[in-house]
């Protein structure tokens, strides 16, 4: 991690009083330090979760059991619930929801970094995708991407193909889990267009949805999609050097 990332353009520090207001999303981003400072709260998780990061290779272990701790942590700032007492229940396609209501959330993880999306309002997805050179992106955008979105990630110039790709499947990615993993034939229904957009709203078969680029620092590309038109969206991430 480069000296840049330590304080990324955007993030801020949440205040000690965090309030998700109706309407609203909040942003979280973890770098390295934070989720192997999390990941000492292994103890949160559920037995199925500790068996799951067991089975991982121990730098996605750490990246596993770190966003799930972090999860339950916050869940815990914007609820009366302690951490662990959080609990999670899952929809007929795997969606996890809060047992006890009240806020709809999103993660996902890659490399060394992690991103969190937290609504009391609307149905939020976000996806964190690392930028690689080294794939099949024509096969891969063939089978994945619809028409329209297709020809929009081929008119990318070489050097900038693996990037856009990733942009493109971030945003796809976290439609998918803004809807609950159904409708995965369809994901690629919002139009894509690269670039790090702050906030576009694009409406699809009757429904309004916002897309929200993601600043994760190099070599990594973050979207958010949400159900509808945030009145608000916080971007905070975690100071480890206070940890």
């Amino acid at each position: 991690m480069s000296e840049s990332e330590l304080s990324l353009p955007g993030w801020q520090t949440a205040p000690a009083a965090l309030t998700l207001n109706t309407g609203d999303v909040h942003l979280w981003l973890l770098l390295d330090g934070a989720l192997t400072a999390a990941a000492q709260h292994q103890h949160l998780l559920t037995h199925d979760e500790q068996e799951r990061a067991a089975r991982l290779v121990l730098g996605r272990a750490r990246a596993f059991i770190g966003t799930r701790a972090t999860l339950r942590i916050l869940l815990a700032r914007y609820t009366s619930e302690s951490p662990g007492g959080i609990r999670f229940s899952y929809g007929p396609l795997g969606k996890p929801a809060f047992d006890a209501g009240g806020v709809h959330f999103s993660i996902s993880h890659a490399g060394d970094r992690a991103l969190l999306a937290f609504s009391r309002s609307s149905a939020v997805g976000v996806d964190l995708e690392r930028v690689r050179t080294h794939r099949r992106f024509d096969a891969l955008t063939a089978r994945f991407f619809s028409a329209d979105n297709a020809r929009t990630i081929a008119r990318a110039a070489p050097s900038e193909l693996p990037r856009v790709f990733a942009e493109a499947w971030a945003q796809r990615e976290a439609y998918v889990k803004a809807v609950g993993g159904g409708l995965y034939a369809t994901a690629d229904v919002l139009a894509f267009t690269p670039g790090r957009i702050p906030l576009q709203h694009i409406r699809s078969g009757g429904d309004m949805w916002s897309i929200a680029s993601v600043d994760a620092g190099r070599d990594y590309e973050g979207k958010l999609v949400a159900d509808g038109t945030p009145a608000g969206l916080m971007h905070y991430t975690i100071d480890d050097s206070r940890r």
